[in-house]
């Protein structure tokens, strides 16, 4: 179910998506990295909810945000 709701939104990113005027959003995306990733630093062990993902765990979903605010790239 994830996956499928995975590859639907990459789908409509792709056809109604504004991929011309990213630079607008960058901010934005900046900021919900930052607070993915302080999210992840302030309550890495006490979670506010149980993950159980069959494919992926919680360290491996969230390391793509923070690297990406790291990098400093979309």
């Amino acid at each position: 179910m994830h996956l499928m709701t995975v590859a639907w939104t990459i789908m409509a990113v792709w056809r109604w998506g504004d991929r011309k005027h990213w630079k607008n959003y960058y901010p934005t995306m900046l900021y919900v990295a930052l607070c993915a990733a302080l999210y992840l630093f302030v309550y890495g062990e006490d979670k506010l909810w149980n993950f159980r993902g069959s494919l992926l765990n919680d360290k491996l979903n969230e390391l793509p945000t923070c690297w990406s605010f790291i990098r400093g790239a979309p």
